[in-house]
């Protein structure tokens, strides 16, 4: 099957330079008779108008229908037999379902109610003592994670009377949705009327939705921010301005994302939309899936869907599938950590999940390794081989070693806990103490620390959450 392109592809073909502007297209001319124009050091270029983004991506389902004929045939039956693979593989292995039970109601729920109350609290609770405010606090998180479930797989309350078929059709529309990118890839710095446009001006399009409605100049293939003239230092420009819809702006060289990029994320966004028109066209293409598929309680049903996701985000925590496993993590909001040896510096590091392996098997959840941190984090001195490319580095915990950890869900949690901690206080007076010449794996702080300390104040001003370690007379 030849490949599907974008309209984007074909237009940089012929013209490597032209304008994105209020959901339309400007090809540049050489006449100099027309309102909206380009000019260079006095070299003028008018702007034609072509058609709109909305007119485009309509013209590229035309002039490619048979190819997405074939793509969107083709995915429907790959994705029955993914299903039907899926369940097959899930009936056989049910410990995936069992560790997911655990991990959903007895193990998160502890890790997401920590937004209503503390760790100690949090702690009291599982190891029995009378709390029953901690108790509550807990049920009001596993109210929210049972809720969030039968939002996105539902409940089964009418399972007699729905179609099997057409219930694992709509699980996987749900779950094309749900996967459905929906953010900008260009920052909306401009609104609507800082353009001389309103909203309701510009059809809709998917391209619109991902340059957020941007004025761009697109110049040798590369994108350039347009911005009013008078916001801007003409001597930064190269001489360039560009009138448009009666006003006029100058290009900014700030950072974009390539040409490429943004037509790449828009075939991809149109692929999905033509994934999804195909998958809800479809009338019987899930028809021979009807005996394959059992009737079972809300949890189990949530949990076997749940089981073929490779992830899944309450906000504050959720896991990753990887290998087999489940890495079950709690997220740390970025953050600045107070350096022992100097307290008037704060080291940011990013918004960071940390998690713990857990498993289930002969009847028993277990957790096995070092926590991992997912994302990767090169300058952070507490992990090993933190230079991998692909995150997943082990933690370095100070306060036990993994077997020391038994598999009862105290433990656990305090597991996960401890190797958060490690992460939000490298340089605490354990951590610089523990390490002889502050060396870390090998290597010196220095020699880790290169992202650049802050100031308390410019920590704050940047919106990191800040963390004292508050340690003193420690020795260099």
């Amino acid at each position: 099957m030849s490949r599907l392109t974008t309209f984007l592809e074909r237009i940089v073909q012929r013209q490597s330079s032209f304008v994105l502007f209020g959901g339309r297209v400007y090809e540049l001319t050489d006449t100099s008779n027309r309102p909206d124009f380009l000019d260079v050091a006095g070299a003028r270029m008018d702007l034609a108008p072509s058609l709109t983004f909305a007119e485009f991506e309509s013209l590229d389902e035309q002039v490619q229908a048979e190819g997405i004929q074939r793509y969107c045939s083709e995915y429907v039956r790959d994705t029955i037999s993914r299903e039907l693979k899926s369940e097959s593989e899930l009936s056989r292995e049910k410990n995936r379902v069992r560790a997911l039970q655990y991990i959903m109601t007895e193990f998160l729920p502890f890790f997401l109610s920590r937004k209503y109350n503390s760790d100690d609290m949090l702690l009291a609770t599982i190891s029995g003592e009378d709390d029953k405010e901690a108790m509550t606090l807990v049920e009001l998180a596993k109210q929210e994670i049972a809720t969030k479930l039968s939002k996105d797989f539902g409940t089964g309350e009418d399972e007699k009377t729905k179609d099997l078929a057409e219930e694992m059709k709509q699980n996987v529309i749900k779950r094309e949705r749900r996967e459905m990118p929906k953010d900008p890839m260009i920052a909306g710095i401009l609104k609507h009327k800082q353009f001389g446009m309103t909203k309701k001006q510009i059809p809709e399009s998917v391209l619109g939705e991902l340059i957020a409605d941007q004025p761009l100049l697109i110049c040798g293939g590369t994108p350039y921010q347009l911005m009013p003239a008078k916001d801007v230092e003409r001597t930064k420009n190269g001489g360039m301005k560009i009138n448009i819809n009666g006003r006029e702006y100058l290009p900014v060289n700030d950072p974009l994302p390539t040409l490429k990029e943004i037509s790449g994320q828009l075939l991809e966004r149109k692929l999905k939309k033509w994934r999804l028109d195909a998958l809800e066209r479809s009338e019987d293409a899930f028809q021979e899936i009807k005996d394959r598929i059992k009737t079972f309680e809300v949890s189990e049903r949530q949990m076997r869907e749940l089981a073929k996701l490779k992830e899944y985000d309450l906000g504050d925590c959720g896991f990753l599938l990887k290998d087999g496993m489940y890495y079950v993590y709690a997220r740390t909001p970025k953050f600045a950590t107070q350096d022992g040896r100097d307290v008037k510096k704060f080291w940011p590091f990013e918004a960071t999940r940390v998690s713990i392996k857990i498993g289930w098997e002969n009847g028993q959840y277990y957790s096995t390794d070092y926590p991992y941190v997912v994302e990767r984090r090169e300058f952070h001195p507490c992990l090993k081989d933190r230079k991998r490319s692909e995150g997943f580095c082990s933690i370095c915990n100070l306060n036990r070693e993994p077997g020391q950890y038994r598999n009862e869900t105290l433990d656990l949690v305090r597991k996960l806990s401890d190797a958060v901690n490690v992460v939000l206080e490298p340089l605490n007076k354990p951590s610089l103490d523990s390490h002889s010449g502050h060396s870390y794996f090998g290597d010196h702080l220095d020699e880790i620390l290169k992202q650049g300390h802050l100031t308390r104040k410019d920590a704050e001003r940047q919106g990191y959450m800040i963390v004292e370690v508050i340690a003193k007379d420690v020795g260099k």
